[in-house]
């Protein structure tokens, strides 16, 4: 006794899909709440913590005032430091120093 066989193509795995849609999603929301439950409480605590202070002061020389008055700028420096701080340049160089 042969048995028959089917060929299965894309439109047969597509309506099975749809029929068992409850089912299929149900799945992966359980997956992805067991996966992030999962990783949240199995992380590892952190070894090390840092903290970072940088201190900015305008320039009191008479070299810098003179620098200044020459060149005309319409911001603001310590604005302009804050900004290049938080460059994705300055973070580029910072991860690459862990790496």
């Amino acid at each position: 006794m042969a048995l028959a066989q089917y060929d299965i193509n894309l439109r047969e795995y597509w309506r099975i899909l749809k029929k068992r849609k409850f089912i299929v999603l149900f799945v992966g929301i359980v997956l992805g709440v067991f996966s992030t439950a999962f990783a949240v409480f199995k992380a590892p605590t952190p070894i090390y913590t840092s903290v970072c202070s940088i201190k900015f002061e305008k320039e009191t020389t008479v070299e810098g005032l003179y620098a200044k008055t020459i060149t005309w700028s319409g911001g603001d420096d310590i604005e302009t430091q804050i900004s290049v701080i938080k460059s994705f340049t300055i973070f580029e160089k910072w991860l690459s120093g862990w790496v």
